[in-house]
């Protein structure tokens, strides 16, 4: 078994079974025993999730509008109000991919760009895929938040066989905070956009300090 520190607080993982595996990889789902600092051997096993770094965007237009999509969800045998979002292709940096995104979801070029930061969807079950090879502890589940403006001569949609998306009317920003607290808007990702917007718009001396903090994480995925 490969014997590994996973935290600070003397938790070892004694060895990992991959349980199951998406093609393509979107998710992998472990098994992993879990020991403590003097090798006792837990009395359970911990299921971990990985899944590749990811984007999503709060997409706008010259007014100041607002559009979300609607996506439909397997999981939940419905459609859910979401941002356009996907995972970073190998060779992509998460500003590309963002772009791309976008001109599959909306159809529409994207005339300018900004970053919102990095979240962790999940911090209990979650990683990346590849994490934890050369750090310790694992890397995050990455996902890099942008707001976008838009070409608003929108062109036809680029979605693969899997997707079925519709794009929503158009809506203000105010309206889109009370769909965060109506529940009409009940992702975590969009909720975190959103939000942060508005935050960053009556604190704009709050852009320098993600673009210093997180800077360095908008690199191209390998």
């Amino acid at each position: 078994m490969n014997e590994k520190l996973i935290g600070k607080r003397g938790i070892f993982q004694l060895g990992e079974g991959l349980i199951h595996v998406d093609q393509p990889p979107f998710i992998r789902v472990k098994e992993i025993q879990p020991a403590n600092a003097d090798g006792q051997i837990l009395s359970h096993t911990y299921i971990t999730i990985e899944r590749p770094a990811f984007v999503e965007i709060l997409v706008t237009d010259t007014a100041g509008q607002i559009y979300f999509i609607q996506s439909a969800r397997l999981s939940a045998l419905d459609y859910i109000t979401e941002c356009p979002a996907g995972i970073i292709d190998i060779g992509e940096t998460p500003m590309e991919a963002a772009k791309r995104e976008v001109k599959e979801e909306i159809g529409s070029d994207v005339r300018e760009l900004k970053y919102l930061g990095c979240y962790w969807p999940q911090q209990d079950r979650f990683r990346e895929i590849g994490s934890g090879t050369n750090k310790i502890p694992a890397k995050p589940n990455s996902g890099f938040g942008f707001l976008c403006l838009i070409d608003e001569n929108k062109k036809d949609q680029q979605l693969d066989e899997l997707e079925k998306i519709i794009i929503n009317e158009p809506v203000s920003l105010d309206q889109a905070v009370r769909m965060c607290f109506s529940g009409q808007l009940s992702a975590i990702g969009p909720q975190w956009l959103v939000l942060k917007y508005k935050q960053l718009l009556d604190n704009p001396q709050l852009w320098d300090l993600i673009l210093k903090a997180e800077a360095e994480k908008l690199v191209r995925i390998s």
